[in-house]
């Protein structure tokens, strides 16, 4: 999964509620630090400049560089001239500079400065990997994460967990979305959610054709509050086959008496 003009492995992490917990970066290999920033925004969610943000580099014994960029601002726990060992926490992953969602960026140079892919396969079989147990490619489809919200929802705010919940009532929400953030899901793939009342009945079933081709991306089918009270189900599909399904329950609130 790559695009031109890229010069490094980004290493996604699930949402800004994952980065709010603290998600450590560890040094790739005994080093020094010769470069070294501090001080942006570290919840950016734009592509719109800035570089790496907040980073680190290193140089190692065999004259190579690595960088490690968009960390979460002050988070940094090494400083310009230290030696740090392998494994070693350098900061936190984050979302500062040329970043659009919580991730590192990881890149390799020489000492010319060429930027060197530190994998190995059909896309790189000038050098060997420089790891040192290569993770495979993955080209699964599979379900990261899923829930419920009383909106309907932009990608921010979905990077953002904000307001995921399973219980709702009549007399406040007037939506529900079920989101879905799904590794892998194909252009021209069919997905369809079905809804089902609380006796079982299906309420209603919508559909698609998927046209977009990210790597990591967000399903949001929703329906407006329905009537009626009791635990909803709800089923989502993908070319007909059940991925996944999710229970909420529809309430009433009680009125307050003085």
């Amino acid at each position: 999964m790559t695009y031109d003009g890229h010069t490094g492995t980004d290493i996604s992490i699930r949402s800004f509620k994952t980065m709010d917990s603290g998600v450590y970066i560890y040094a790739a290999a005994d080093g020094k630090v010769v470069r070294w920033h501090d001080g942006e925004f570290d919840r950016s969610t734009e592509w719109k400049g800035g570089g790496l943000g907040n980073f680190i580099g290193l140089i190692h014994q065999d004259s190579l560089f690595t960088f490690y960029g968009h960390m979460v601002k002050h988070s940094l726990l090494v400083k310009m001239g230290d030696y740090v060992k392998a494994g070693q926490v350098l900061g936190k992953v984050g979302s500062s500079g040329n970043s659009k969602v919580p991730h590192l960026h990881f890149e390799v140079r020489d000492k010319y400065k060429r930027v060197i892919d530190p994998f190995s396969g059909d896309c790189q079989k000038v050098t060997p990997s420089l790891w040192i147990s290569q993770p495979p490619y993955d080209l699964r489809f599979y379900l990261i994460e899923q829930g419920f919200i009383p909106y309907r929802a932009g990608f921010d705010l979905l990077k953002e967990r904000y307001g995921v919940r399973d219980t709702f009532y009549t007399d406040v929400d007037s939506v529900i979305t079920f989101w879905l953030h799904i590794h892998g899901l194909q252009m021209g793939k069919i997905i369809r959610a079905d809804w089902y009342e609380p006796n079982g009945k299906l309420h209603c079933s919508y559909s698609l054709r998927w046209k977009r081709v990210w790597w990591r991306d967000f399903a949001t089918p929703y329906i407006k509050m329905p009537d009626k009270i009791g635990k909803w189900t709800v089923k989502f599909y993908v070319d007909g086959d059940l991925i996944t399904s999710g229970n909420f329950c529809v309430m009433r609130r009680k009125q307050q008496t003085d």
